[in-house]
């Protein structure tokens, strides 16, 4: 694998000690990827006490990444906000009809792998399948109750 801090995006300025200097007096740190960076461009120079302790928060961990849930582009909010509505329509719908009828449902809806199991999972999967989305219902349902728990804090 190559050690080339071009690989990075990070060209001239962005890896000169003096630039992140600045940076981190602002309280600027750089990310995991940027520090990788800094320091292979400056690999012959001696390191600077400033960024001695950027390279010790580094190694503990605590610098930036690019971990967690990528950022959603609007297009994407907006699917997903259309899927918890209609997640949100169907689970009281299909708890009435568990409650009044069953849910046995009609000969064709029985073969179907979206009509089986609980409510909360039926309403899942039939959203799951109506919108074609890339997630199973585990993962549906485990995201809409995390997004519903960073609403309460």
């Amino acid at each position: 694998m190559k050690s080339d801090p071009d690989l990075y995006g990070l060209f001239g300025a962005e890896t000169e000690f003096s630039t992140w200097e600045q940076r981190t007096k602002q309280g600027i740190l750089p990310t995991r990827e940027q520090l990788k960076a800094i320091l292979l461009a400056n690999a012959g120079q001696q390191f600077p006490d400033w960024l001695l302790g950027v390279v010790i928060i580094g190694i503990e961990g605590r610098l930036k990444g690019t971990r967690g849930r990528r950022k959603e582009n609007a297009l994407l909010k907006s699917r997903w906000t259309l899927a918890v509505a209609k997640y949100e329509y169907l689970l009281p719908w299909l708890q009435r009809r568990e409650k009044r009828c069953g849910l046995q449902g009609w000969s064709v809806l029985r073969g179907k792998h979206w009509w089986t199991g609980p409510p909360h999972e039926r309403a899942a999967r039939i959203v799951i399948a109506q919108l074609n989305l890339s997630i199973d219902w585990r993962a549906f349902l485990n995201r809409i109750s995390s997004d519903k728990s960073a609403d309460l804090l």
